[in-house]
């Protein structure tokens, strides 16, 4: 029998030994397949998650390669298991053999022991499911499209399962057995407000009452300091309740078999002392827990059978996360909704419901930003922050040894551009440290208008090669492999560069032109105008990105943003943003693209099937920059 293991590093095992997997490609493709096993995957969707919105003219002869080696390896086990359909793929894989079915099923019946109030069954599935995971899913692979995000569901979902288990070893009392993998818990994810109420609900049972209560002022420090808000309501209600002891925390009358007493049959549902509702528990036949002649054990067992939380534990921690599936008996983690990106931070928009999900401060203030190696990375002063998006935590920081104006991601590196010295720094994502230095030719003291309009998006990456947007001295082309370079010079100079759909386009804002080169020979092979008629005013477009099938443009004069057809190489629509401001920041991602308005305080969506244009409000501060990573528009902020 052949398994497929993808949560943790990809695997293949026949009769458990590991067989030899192909090159990377190749092992990117069977994780996409094994993402949708048993689902058909067209070719556009593994073009997607092998080279991104960049893909090489030669992407579709290349997938049939992969796949025909992909083929010969899992042969070797015996049946070839991937069926070829119309424009796709299919791989066929037995529910017991691909790891993340196994879990899925161990997670379902948790879930369903849980909805029956059956904790011990439901925290032993839930047990077995957690050691099914060996490390972050796929581990090691560099998905570029939406790979990334499914493979960030699954990982959501190991932590989900993991509040789910804690839920159900703190009705059965075991509050001490969990106290140290919740204190790791709340430092790998201090903005959880569930796994903050688990660890405040798990003191207080272990007579820690003091240290519940400074857990909670931790909490709110951390949420105060970080995010600009206050804990939720029902992480206020939890602080309260252990002020005033309130007996609904008492510990469920179940958790007494864990001291070796016998359970009761049953529990009652969860009852507050203070509850207009109060119902009666009957006890043992002429006997009242306020009889005298009731030992003290027994007559505690009765309290804490008559306030047992029972299922309102999971209602209490998952009403901190902010939803709840009762009909289930499961909980998740809902997201923030801050209302407003806070100053000097970089905050996340949920492109689905357009709420600033979270936000992470950045000290002196975020700048230019880039999305690649799985971090969203944020220049500020002379830094270079790297930030883990599933986290909205900051692990690396980098001193490039300039003073970054942009910087961009491609080729296993980072990129970035300090335009008053004209130096290329190229930093190794895994380390942070800068391995190569490149000098280019300074583009001139004196740019002309573009100070009306801010620094423009000057560097890019392609396959093979790093562009720079070099103002009057037109359009640099660097090889990182030696850092040599070359000059391709225009009439009225570059001010802003994108590579992608295998052309590099190139923006002049006086000249109103967008130029099309190929990147095999430096030749422009398009010049193509965004002004109707010549002497018209130029729409001055000084930013350009590629995505959705497009390139976009934003044009400083016009307050519009130009949309063209990279394969008919012209206009197809001029899309009217109403007036902004300084625009500095554009990127595509979720069906759109996105502008920032940095004077108004805004994030500017336009649907890139229909050109709809929607306006999302970040506060008062100034928006500078904006990045697709991670399933999120992520978008940097300065204190106005």
């Amino acid at each position: 029998m052949v398994e497929f293991r993808i949560l943790g590093p990809l695997e293949v095992l026949e009769e458990g030994e590991q067989l030899p997997l192909p090159r990377l490609k190749e092992r990117v493709v069977l994780a996409v397949l094994l993402l949708h096993a048993n689902e058909f995957v067209s070719r556009e969707r593994l073009i997607d998650d092998l080279w991104g919105e960049a893909p090489p003219p030669t992407a579709r002869q290349a997938v049939n390669v992969y796949l025909s080696q992909l083929r010969k390896a899992l042969s070797r086990a015996g049946e070839d298991p991937i069926t070829t359909e119309s424009g796709g793929y299919r791989l066929q894989v037995e529910s017991d053999a691909l790891d993340a079915s196994r879990m899925q099923v161990l997670v379902a019946s948790a879930r369903e022991h849980a909805s029956k109030g059956e904790p011990a069954p439901a925290a032993e599935r839930f047990r077995e499911a957690l050691s099914v995971w060996r490390g972050p899913s796929l581990a090691g692979l560099p998905l570029e499209s939406l790979g990334r995000d499914e493979v960030a569901q699954l990982d959501e979902l190991r932590l989900a399962v993991l509040m789910d288990r804690i839920d159900c070893d703190l009705e059965l009392g075991r509050h001490e057995h969990v106290l140290g993998e919740l204190s790791l818990l709340v430092r790998e994810y201090p903005l959880r407000e569930r796994l903050r109420a688990q660890q405040m609900l798990a003191l207080y049972r272990a007579d820690r009452q003091a240290d519940a209560l400074d857990a909670y002022a931790k909490a709110r420090q951390t949420l105060v300091d970080d995010l600009g808000i206050e804990p939720s309501e029902a992480l206020q209600r939890l602080q309260q309740a252990i002020l005033r002891h309130d007996p609904s925390l008492e510990t469920p009358a179940g958790t007494a078999a864990v001291n070796g007493v016998p359970p009761s049959a049953a529990a009652p549902p969860p009852i507050l002392d203070h509850d207009p509702t109060l119902l009666a528990v009957e006890e043992p036949a002429g006997r009242s827990p306020s009889d005298p002649s009731v030992p003290p054990e027994e007559r505690r067992l009765s309290r804490r059978r008559l306030f047992a939380l029972g299922a309102a534990l999971v209602v209490l921690a998952g009403a901190a996360a902010g939803v709840v599936e009762l009909s289930s008996g499961s909980s998740r983690p809902a997201k923030h909704d801050l209302g407003a990106i806070p100053g000097n931070s970089v905050g996340a928009v949920d492109p689905s419901t357009s709420r600033i999900t979270s936000a992470v401060s950045v000290a002196g203030g975020p700048d230019r930003l880039a999305s690649g190696s799985g971090k969203l990375w944020a220049t500020t002063g002379g830094l270079l922050m790297g930030i883990n998006p599933r986290t909205a935590k900051i692990v690396q920081i980098v001193e490039p040894g300039i003073h970054p104006t942009d910087v961009a991601a491609g080729g296993d590196a980072i990129w970035v551009f300090d335009d008053s010295s004209g130096t290329v720094a190229q930093v190794d994502p895994d380390y942070g440290s800068v391995t190569r230095r490149f000098g280019i030719p300074r583009r001139g003291a004196d740019r002309g208008e573009d100070s009306a309009y801010g620094e423009p998006t000057s560097i890019s990456v392609g396959r093979n090669a790093v562009w720079i947007a070099n103002g009057p001295g037109g359009l640099v082309r660097i090889d990182p492999r030696d850092g040599s370079y070359s000059t391709i010079s225009t009439d009225a100079g570059i001010d802003g560069v994108a590579a992608g759909g295998g052309a590099v386009w190139a923006v002049s804002g006086p000249a109103a032109e967008v130029l099309r080169l190929d990147p095999r020979t430096n030749r422009v092979t398009d010049v193509i105008p965004l002004a109707s008629r010549p002497g018209a005013l130029s729409p001055y477009p000084y930013m350009v990105a590629v995505g959705k099938s497009s390139v976009w443009v934003v044009n400083g004069n016009t307050d519009a943003v130009t949309k063209i057809d990279p394969t008919q190489r012209g206009v197809i629509a001029t899309i009217p943003l109403g007036h902004i401001a300084n625009s500095l920041g554009l990127t595509v991602g979720a069906g759109a693209a996105w502008v920032v308005d940095a004077a108004d305080g805004k994030l500017i969506r336009i649907d890139a099937s229909t050109n709809d244009v929607t306006s999302i409000p970040l506060g008062v501060n100034q928006a500078r920059d904006v990045v697709f990573v991670e399933g999120a528009v992520w978008v940097s902020v300065q204190t106005t």
